[in-house]
């Protein structure tokens, strides 16, 4: 028997993992919380693709909030503006009243 002469390819095992070249994490720019996720995984996107559904209530309790403290500002000012006035006609009619004193 003649031995066999041929060329052997070596091969090696590893255990791993691969991960694309171009993957970015994808997150909401506010915070809060999530109605829906319309992100499908491994599907690429376009700028301007809707990926998110945020749950409004925060924000339109936040709204509100602003809105009615707004009111009550407005309200402060209109107050304001009414004793201004009041004090003014009073002062106008002690004049009235001492001609020659201010």
């Amino acid at each position: 028997m003649k031995p066999l002469q041929q060329e052997i390819t070596s091969y090696l095992y590893y255990n791993g993992t691969t991960r694309g070249v171009q993957e970015t994490e994808i997150r909401p720019k506010v915070a809060g919380y999530l109605d829906q996720v319309l992100l499908v995984p491994d599907r690429q996107v376009k700028q301007g693709d809707l990926l998110f559904i945020i749950d409004q209530r925060t924000y339109k309790i936040a709204v509100d909030r602003a809105r009615a403290e707004l009111n009550g500002k407005k309200a402060t000012v209109q107050s304001a503006k009414a004793n201004l006035d009041r004090v003014r006609q009073l002062k106008l009619a002690r004049r009235r009243q001492r001609p020659g004193i201010d």
